[in-house]
């Protein structure tokens, strides 16, 4: 199992918390322990460093400075998606700002990219994590197949 598969399982476990059966509770409650340690050290891994959490609240700042404004004075936000941008009012002046912004902090943001791509290949290697497994015969009649498809990788066939 790679890093990246982690949390899908963590969610599968998760969404068999209601199930009963002692020996397959136990080994999910084992497995989500490990799990969780697991991925707050990715979460660790992830973190961002100081210099570009100011970058980030400088570049709020400007992008507020720079959008279009309610009745109220708040900056007006575009749903795009599952996401949202500030709607700015002058693109090249923006723009011209956001460039000496990013010079200004060209390396935290560099090493923030170089951080992601160490993450992004972390997550595609081999997890060591030591995963129980359940045996067929302990999972509960009541699991949906959503849920076993989730939790698949923990079912011991033997």
């Amino acid at each position: 199992m790679k890093n990246g598969q982690l949390t899908g399982l963590m969610q599968g476990i998760n969404s068999c918390g209601n199930l009963s059966g002692f020996k397959f509770a136990y080994t999910m409650a084992k497995n989500k322990k490990a799990i969780e340690t697991e991925i707050q050290a990715f979460n660790e891994l992830l973190k961002a460093d100081n210099k570009f959490l100011e970058y980030e609240n400088k570049r709020i700042d400007l992008c507020n400075k720079h959008a279009k404004k309610d009745e109220d004075g708040k900056a007006i936000m575009i749903k795009e998606g599952n996401s949202e941008r500030f709607d700015i009012e002058n693109e090249d002046k923006f723009n011209k700002d956001f460039s000496k912004l990013k010079v200004e902090f060209k390396s935290a943001i560099e090493a923030r990219d170089e951080q992601i791509k160490k993450f992004n290949e972390f997550m595609l290697e081999d997890s060591t994590v030591e995963l129980r497994k359940v045996d067929e015969d302990d999972v509960p009649e009541e699991i949906t197949s959503a849920q076993l498809n989730s939790i698949i990788d923990l079912i011991d066939e033997s």
